[in-house]
């Protein structure tokens, strides 16, 4: 996380426990941060309810027009009849022609849009893209958030402090060491003729620099 210190709760070469605060990083940016994203699946949820009104209407909109364009089909059917009787007009019979296909043309039309909505929405509200986006935005926003507070991942020690309060941290710029006391790695080296030394004894004294002289197995 990046930003200023404002907090410092430890001090060099201290122990502790997880959980602890080790500093705290000025919140206030992030805290801003959470209320945008909040907005934003405010407005997110308030577009998707405007879709579902809009998809409602849509269908309605797509069963008239597919009741027109059948019944348009039908009176062109019986218009084709008439006139092989020669009971109605050429003209009549390109008129029916005519709102059949403009019939059938609107159903096509009020069919595409209602997939188009139903493309932009989910099985059920909240599972729309533009909300499932808005939720993933808070999330990271109230994450970041948390992480202004930083805390020790395990027992442990913490050393080599190079922050104050007023530092800036920035991501990838460690301003502390942290060495867990749940794993400790030793790695040494021996001359030969001192091997026969460590078969014999299976327990070895080791200083450290943060522990008092401990036995090691």
């Amino acid at each position: 996380m990046t930003g200023q210190i404002v907090q410092r709760f430890v001090s060099n070469n201290q122990e502790v426990s997880k959980g602890q605060k080790l500093f705290q990083i000025d919140p206030a940016q992030y805290k801003l941060a959470v209320q945008k994203a909040e907005v934003g699946l405010a407005t997110a949820k308030a577009e998707e309810a405007s879709l579902y009104a809009n998809l409602a209407a849509a269908k309605a909109n797509a069963n008239k027009a597919g009741a027109d364009a059948l019944n348009s089909e039908k009176n062109y059917s019986r218009t084709q009849t008439l006139f092989a009787r020669k009971l109605v007009s050429e003209s009549e019979l390109d008129t029916a022609r005519t709102r059949a296909q403009v019939a059938k043309d609107n159903h096509s039309a009020a069919t595409k849009q209602v997939e188009a909505l139903e493309s932009k929405l989910g099985a059920k509200p909240g599972e729309s893209n533009m909300v499932k986006s808005a939720q993933n935005a808070l999330a990271i926003a109230r994450l970041n958030l948390a992480r202004t507070l930083v805390t020790a991942p395990s027992d442990g020690i913490v050393s080599n402090i190079q922050y104050d309060i007023g530092t800036e941290a920035a991501a990838g710029h460690p301003v502390l060491s942290f060495i867990p006391s749940d794993t400790l790695w030793v790695s040494a080296d021996f001359r030969e003729n001192l091997s026969p030394i460590f078969h014999q004894t299976p327990s070895h004294w080791l200083p450290s620099m943060h522990y008092r002289v401990k036995c090691f197995h």
